[in-house]
Protein backbone atom coordinates (compact mmCIF):
# COMPACT_ATOMS: atom_id res chain seq x y z
CA UNK A 1 0.00 0.00 0.00
CA UNK A 2 1.69 3.31 -1.13
CA UNK A 3 -0.77 6.01 -0.19
CA UNK A 4 -0.57 8.18 3.04
CA UNK A 5 0.48 6.95 6.31
CA UNK A 6 0.87 7.89 9.91
CA UNK A 7 3.35 9.92 11.16
CA UNK A 8 6.93 8.13 10.87
CA UNK A 9 5.55 5.09 8.34
CA UNK A 10 8.15 4.71 5.66
CA UNK A 11 7.16 6.56 2.76
CA UNK A 12 6.52 4.32 -0.43
CA UNK A 13 9.64 5.23 -2.27
CA UNK A 14 12.40 3.68 -0.27
CA UNK A 15 9.84 0.87 0.59
CA UNK A 16 9.38 0.38 -3.49
CA UNK A 17 13.66 1.05 -4.23
CA UNK A 18 14.12 -1.45 -1.29
CA UNK A 19 12.14 -4.38 -2.88
CA UNK A 20 13.25 -3.51 -6.71
CA UNK A 21 16.52 -4.07 -5.10
CA UNK A 22 15.56 -7.87 -4.07
CA UNK A 23 14.13 -8.73 -7.24
CA UNK A 24 17.29 -7.84 -8.96
CA UNK A 25 19.35 -9.56 -7.12
CA UNK A 26 17.29 -12.22 -6.84
CA UNK A 27 16.24 -12.81 -3.53
CA UNK A 28 13.15 -13.36 -4.65
CA UNK A 29 13.33 -16.36 -7.75
CA UNK A 30 12.55 -15.04 -10.87
CA UNK A 31 8.75 -15.97 -12.31
CA UNK A 32 7.51 -16.59 -8.97
CA UNK A 33 6.89 -12.98 -7.56
CA UNK A 34 4.44 -10.23 -8.94
CA UNK A 35 5.49 -7.15 -7.45
CA UNK A 36 2.93 -4.07 -7.60
CA UNK A 37 1.41 -1.45 -5.36
CA UNK A 38 -1.45 -0.46 -4.30
CA UNK A 39 -2.68 3.56 -3.85
CA UNK A 40 -5.00 3.78 -1.19
CA UNK A 41 -4.42 5.26 2.54
CA UNK A 42 -4.37 3.22 5.78
CA UNK A 43 -7.33 4.19 7.60
CA UNK A 44 -6.48 2.44 10.75
CA UNK A 45 -9.63 1.18 11.32
CA UNK A 46 -8.31 -2.88 12.82
CA UNK A 47 -9.95 -5.93 11.61
CA UNK A 48 -12.75 -3.85 9.10
CA UNK A 49 -9.61 -2.23 7.03
CA UNK A 50 -8.30 -5.97 7.19
CA UNK A 51 -11.28 -7.08 5.28
CA UNK A 52 -11.05 -4.07 2.80
CA UNK A 53 -7.28 -4.92 2.37
CA UNK A 54 -8.10 -8.48 1.47
CA UNK A 55 -10.76 -7.87 -0.75
CA UNK A 56 -8.74 -5.48 -2.28
CA UNK A 57 -6.05 -7.55 -3.18
CA UNK A 58 -8.39 -10.31 -4.03
CA UNK A 59 -9.63 -7.83 -7.22
CA UNK A 60 -5.81 -7.42 -8.07
CA UNK A 61 -5.90 -11.78 -8.22
CA UNK A 62 -4.35 -12.35 -4.72
CA UNK A 63 -5.39 -15.53 -3.67
CA UNK A 64 -3.87 -15.50 -0.14
CA UNK A 65 -3.52 -12.67 2.19
CA UNK A 66 -1.45 -12.16 4.96
CA UNK A 67 -2.76 -10.42 8.10
CA UNK A 68 -0.88 -9.68 11.32
CA UNK A 69 -1.74 -9.68 15.02
CA UNK A 70 -2.73 -5.73 14.38
CA UNK A 71 -3.69 -5.48 10.64
CA UNK A 72 -3.53 -1.33 10.70
CA UNK A 73 -4.87 -0.90 14.17
CA UNK A 74 -4.29 1.98 16.59
CA UNK A 75 -2.17 0.82 19.64
CA UNK A 76 -3.88 -1.54 22.03
CA UNK A 77 -7.43 -0.68 20.45
CA UNK A 78 -8.27 -4.02 18.82
CA UNK A 79 -7.70 -7.41 20.84
CA UNK A 80 -4.75 -9.54 19.08
CA UNK A 81 -7.77 -12.02 17.78
CA UNK A 82 -10.03 -9.59 16.68
CA UNK A 83 -9.02 -9.60 13.18
CA UNK A 84 -9.05 -13.67 12.85
CA UNK A 85 -12.75 -13.31 14.89
CA UNK A 86 -14.28 -10.73 12.32
CA UNK A 87 -13.23 -12.42 9.15
CA UNK A 88 -14.41 -15.70 10.66
CA UNK A 89 -17.36 -13.93 11.73
CA UNK A 90 -18.19 -12.75 8.40
CA UNK A 91 -17.55 -16.06 6.33
CA UNK A 92 -16.04 -16.48 2.47
CA UNK A 93 -14.71 -13.42 1.01
CA UNK A 94 -13.23 -15.25 -2.12
CA UNK A 95 -9.19 -14.68 -0.61
CA UNK A 96 -7.63 -17.02 1.72
CA UNK A 97 -6.48 -15.24 4.88
CA UNK A 98 -3.16 -16.08 6.84
CA UNK A 99 -3.01 -15.14 10.28
CA UNK A 100 -0.14 -14.86 12.36
CA UNK A 101 0.86 -13.47 15.55
CA UNK A 102 4.02 -11.39 16.73
CA UNK A 103 6.75 -13.29 15.86
CA UNK A 104 10.89 -12.79 16.99
CA UNK A 105 13.76 -14.33 16.29
CA UNK A 106 15.59 -16.71 18.96
CA UNK A 107 19.10 -16.16 19.00
CA UNK A 108 19.86 -19.24 20.40
CA UNK A 109 18.13 -21.83 17.33
CA UNK A 110 19.11 -18.76 14.69
CA UNK A 111 15.36 -18.92 13.88
CA UNK A 112 11.90 -17.11 13.73
CA UNK A 113 9.25 -18.49 15.79
CA UNK A 114 5.83 -16.52 17.41
CA UNK A 115 6.82 -14.89 20.86
CA UNK A 116 6.54 -16.42 23.78
CA UNK A 117 8.05 -14.79 27.19
CA UNK A 118 10.85 -16.58 26.35
CA UNK A 119 13.87 -13.65 27.77
CA UNK A 120 16.03 -14.88 25.00
CA UNK A 121 13.41 -13.44 22.04
CA UNK A 122 14.44 -10.66 19.91
CA UNK A 123 10.76 -8.87 19.26
CA UNK A 124 10.87 -7.93 15.18
CA UNK A 125 9.05 -4.02 15.93
CA UNK A 126 8.75 -1.68 12.47
CA UNK A 127 9.22 1.06 15.34
CA UNK A 128 12.58 0.21 16.51
CA UNK A 129 13.95 -0.20 12.78
CA UNK A 130 12.37 2.94 11.63
CA UNK A 131 14.42 4.38 15.12
CA UNK A 132 17.44 2.56 13.96
CA UNK A 133 17.26 3.37 10.86
CA UNK A 134 16.82 7.06 11.65
CA UNK A 135 19.70 7.23 13.55
CA UNK A 136 21.64 5.83 11.45
CA UNK A 137 22.27 2.88 13.74
CA UNK A 138 21.99 -0.54 12.42
CA UNK A 139 20.18 -3.94 13.21
CA UNK A 140 21.24 -7.50 12.85
CA UNK A 141 20.98 -9.11 9.72
CA UNK A 142 18.39 -11.25 10.55
CA UNK A 143 16.51 -8.29 10.99
CA UNK A 144 16.59 -6.56 8.17
CA UNK A 145 19.44 -7.47 5.33
CA UNK A 146 22.15 -4.94 5.29
CA UNK A 147 21.46 -4.60 1.61
CA UNK A 148 18.13 -2.79 2.46
CA UNK A 149 19.63 -1.01 5.11
CA UNK A 150 22.53 0.42 2.98
CA UNK A 151 19.87 1.39 0.24
CA UNK A 152 17.81 3.61 3.43
CA UNK A 153 20.90 5.46 4.35
CA UNK A 154 22.16 5.77 1.30
CA UNK A 155 18.48 7.95 1.10
CA UNK A 156 19.27 9.73 3.88
CA UNK A 157 22.88 10.18 2.46
CA UNK A 158 21.55 11.92 -0.42
CA UNK A 159 19.21 14.49 1.63
CA UNK A 160 16.01 12.61 0.76
CA UNK A 161 13.30 11.49 3.83
CA UNK A 162 12.12 8.53 3.92
CA UNK A 163 9.84 8.13 6.57
CA UNK A 164 6.39 10.58 6.74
Amino acid sequence: VSGEKKTGDFLPDPIIKSYEFLLKSGIYVEGQVVFGGFYTYSRYSGPREAVFTALCRKNMGCNYFIIGRDHTGVGNFYGEDDNRRFIEEIGEIGITPIFFDAVGFDPNNKQYRPMDSSDEMEPISATRFRTAILNRERVPDWFVRQSVQDILFSELDAGRRICY
